[in-house]
C-alpha cells in the first residue's frame, strides 16, 4: 500500500490551482465573502483553501469553480518511462 501524502505535500500540489482560482476571483472583482456566498460555503473555507491552510475537498473545489464560471479539468501529460 503506498504511503499517504502529507498535508504539506498536498498543499504544494494544490497551490497552483489555488493561485488560478484567486486570480479568477480578483478578475471578477469578487471578495472572498462573495465567492463563499456564490459557492454556498463560508469565507473561512474559501480563505483556508486559497492560503493552503487546509486542502479543499473535490466537492468544495467544484462549488468554487462553478461560482467563478469555471470548469475543473484533468489534463493528461506525458508519463516518464520507468514508472
Amino acid at each position: 500500500m503506498p504511503n499517504k501524502p502529507s498535508p504539506a505535500s498536498l498543499s504544494r500540489r494544490v497551490d497552483p490551482l489555488m493561485h488560478a482560482i484567486d486570480r479568477r476571483r480578483i478578475e471578477l472583482r469578487m471578495t472572498q465573502n462573495g465567492l463563499a456566498d456564490r459557492a454556498s460555503s463560508t469565507q473561512a473555507t474559501v480563505s483556508d483553501a486559497l492560503t493552503g491552510a487546509h486542502s479543499p475537498t473535490l466537492y468544495t473545489l467544484r462549488k468554487i469553480a462553478d461560482a467563478l464560471g469555471c470548469d475543473l479539468a484533468l489534463v493528461a501529460r506525458e508519463v516518464p518511462d520507468g514508472r
